[in-house]
C-alpha cells in the first residue's frame, strides 16, 4: 500500500483498538468493519485489499494446523484478528493452536489460552459445540500440572481456529515409572494424529445428515477422499478460452441439495510459474438454506495425484451470509504457483469440503423494489431488485439500517461488473446517507448469467437521525459491464 493508504490501515487500526478497549470480546461483523473502514475514508478497493489480507492470514493459520505447526498458525490468526478484531475463525484457531500446543507441552499457559479463545467464539456463537467441547475437556484437565523447568512465557499471539480433538485423557500419576510415561505419551500421541485423520464418528451420529454443524474455519472436518460412491460430473466451461483444465465436481454426502451449474478459468503459459483462475456458481436445489460453505479445489497430475490442494471459502466467516434454495452462490479462486507450469496438470476436481444448513428463515421476503439507473443500460442488461430482509434499530443520537437486496439478472446477456449506491431518504426526500458498495468486481472473473442472482446486504449508520425520521432507502445502480462469452 501507498502512503495514502497506510494512514488509512494506522486509522482503522486505532478505531479497531478503542472498540476492543471497550468491548473486549465482542466480533464485528463484515458489514460493521466494512461501515467503519469507509467512514475512515477507505476506497472500495482498499476495503477489498484489508478483507484479502484477512482471508489470507486465516487460510495459511488454517494450513499451519493441517501440518501441525501450531505456533505459526497462531501467528497467523493474529494478523487477521489485527484486522477483524475475535474474527470467530480466528478466535476458534486459536482455540485449536493452543490446545494442541498443551497437548504437546503440558504447560497451564496454554490450557489457559485456549479455554480464553473457546469462550470468546462461545460467546460471540452461543452454542458453538466444538468450543465447549475444548472447555470442557481442559478444565477437566489437572490445572495444577508442573512441569521441572519455569514454564515459557506466554505466546503473544491471540487468535482461535478449529474444534479440538474430542479427546479425553487422565493425568499420569507422578509415582508411574518412566516407560510407563513414555508408553501413555506415546498412545496419546498416536490418538491424536489418528482423530485427525477419521471423521469423529461419535459427534457425527448426533447430527443428522442433512445439517452438518460445521464452520467454514472447521479445518479438521475435512471429507474424506472422493471414494466409488462418489459421482465425478465434468462441467464444461461457459466461457471458451484456450488455456483450460477439464473440470469435474465430485458429487458426495455434503454436496447434496447443490448443482454446479457454470465454470469460467483461464491459466497461463509461461513455463515457470502457473497462473490459474477458476469461478463459477453453484444453484442451491434442496429445501434448506445454506449458511457457511467451503469448497476444496484439487489439481490433479497425469500420475492421478493430487499435486495441489486449495480450500475456497465461499462465504466470509464474519458476515450473514444466507442462500435460499433458488439461489445462485458464485465463488473464485485465484492461485500463483512457482515451479508449476500449466502443462503439469490433467484436471480440476471441485468438492465440498464444509457445509452448514440451516432452515429457510420464515421472515424472508421477495417484495420487487424500484431499479434506478445512472445511465441508460445497453440492450439486453436488465436487473430486477428484491428487499429479502431488513432491519431498523434506534440508538441514543442515531440510527442504523440494514437491508438485505437479491439483484437477478432479467437480461439476455452475462453480467461481470456491478456498482451500485444506496441513499437513506428523509420524510422530505433529502439524502441522509450514501454508500457505494461493488457487488462484482470484473478482475474476479466471476459472473451472473441471465436468471442467475447475487444477493448483498447494506447497512447504514445514521447520526443525528432517529428512525421515525427516515422515508426510506433508493438503490441506484452506476455501473454494469457485460461479459464476452
Amino acid at each position: 500500500m501507498d502512503n495514502h493508504q497506510d494512514r488509512h490501515l494506522e486509522a482503522f487500526y486505532k478505531k479497531l483498538l478503542e472498540i476492543k478497549d471497550k468491548e473486549a470480546q465482542k466480533a464485528l461483523s463484515q458489514e460493521e468493519l466494512k461501515s467503519i473502514a469507509l467512514e475512515l475514508g477507505f476506497s472500495e478497493d482498499e476495503w477489498h485489499l484489508v478483507e484479502e489480507k484477512v482471508e489470507g492470514h486465516l487460510k495459511n493459520g488454517h494450513t499451519f494446523l493441517e501440518y501441525k505447526n501450531w505456533r505459526d498458525a497462531i501467528k497467523e490468526f493474529e494478523q487477521a484478528m489485527q484486522l477483524s478484531p475475535n474474527n470467530l475463525a480466528a478466535t476458534y484457531g486459536q482455540a485449536i493452536a493452543f490446545y494442541s500446543l498443551y497437548k504437546e507441552d503440558k504447560q497451564n499457559v496454554f490450557r489457559e489460552k485456549a479455554i480464553q479463545y473457546a469462550r470468546i467464539r462461545l460467546k460471540n456463537e452461543p452454542g458453538h459445540e466444538p468450543s465447549i467441547r475444548i472447555i470442557s475437556e481442559l478444565q477437566k484437565q489437572a490445572s495444577t500440572t508442573s512441569t521441572f523447568n519455569t514454564p515459557n512465557p506466554a505466546p503473544r499471539f491471540q487468535k482461535p481456529i478449529t474444534p479440538p480433538p474430542a479427546i479425553s485423557t487422565s493425568p499420569n500419576k507422578r509415582s508411574a515409572p518412566m516407560v510407563a510415561i513414555a508408553a501413555l505419551v506415546g498412545i496419546m500421541m498416536v490418538g491424536l494424529i489418528a482423530f485427525f485423520n477419521v471423521k469423529k464418528s461419535a459427534n457425527n451420529e448426533r447430527v443428522k445428515e442433512d445439517y452438518r454443524p460445521t464452520t467454514t474455519d472447521s479445518w479438521q472436518n475435512e471429507n474424506p477422499a472422493p471414494n466409488t460412491t462418489s459421482r465425478p460430473r465434468d462441467v464444461a466451461p461457459i466461457t471458451k478460452r484456450k488455456n483450460q483444465y477439464p473440470t469435474k465436481f465430485i458429487e458426495n454426502n455434503y454436496s447434496q441439495g447443490l448443482s454446479l451449474v457454470s465454470i469460467d478459468q483461464s491459466k497461463s503459459n509461461s513455463s515457470r510459474r502457473m497462473y490459474y483462475r477458476l469461478a463459477g456458481a453453484f444453484k442451491v436445489t434442496g429445501s434448506q438454506a445454506i449458511k457457511k460453505l467451503t469448497l476444496k479445489v484439487d489439481f490433479i497430475d497425469y500420475n492421478d495425484k493430487i499435486a495441489i490442494a486449495e480450500f475456497v471459502p465461499i462465504f466470509k466467516r464474519y458476515n450473514q451470509s444466507l442462500a435460499i434454495p433458488g439461489d445462485y452462490i458464485h465463488f473464485k479462486t485465484y492461485k500463483s504457483k512457482a515451479n508449476y507450469s500449466p502443462d503439469d496438470f490433467k484436471e480440476i476436481r471441485i468438492s465440498v469440503h464444509t457445509i452448514q444448513r440451516v432452515p429457510v428463515p420464515n421472515n424472508l421476503t421477495k417484495k420487487v423494489i424500484p431499479t434506478n439507473w445512472a445511465f441508460d443500460p445497453a440492450a439486453g442488461i436488465k436487473l430486477e431488485l428484491q428487499e429479502r430482509k431488513q432491519e431498523l434499530k434506534n440508538f441514543t443520537s442515531s440510527c442504523s439500517h440494514r437491508v438485505t437486496v437479491n439483484f437477478v439478472n432479467k437480461g439476455s446477456v452475462p453480467l461481470k461488473a456491478l456498482k451500485v449506491e444506496i441513499q437513506w431518504l428523509d420524510r422530505d426526500g433529502n439524502v441522509l446517507k450514501s454508500l457505494i458498495r461493488t457487488l462484482l468486481y470484473k478482475s474476479s472473473g466471476m459472473v451472473i448469467r441471465p436468471d442467475q442472482n447475487i444477493t448483498h446486504t447494506f447497512l447504514g449508520y445514521i447520526k443525528d437521525v432517529s428512525a421515525s425520521q427516515l422515508k426510506g432507502y433508493k438503490i441506484t445502480v452506476v455501473d454494469v459491464e457485460e461479459a464476452n462469452n
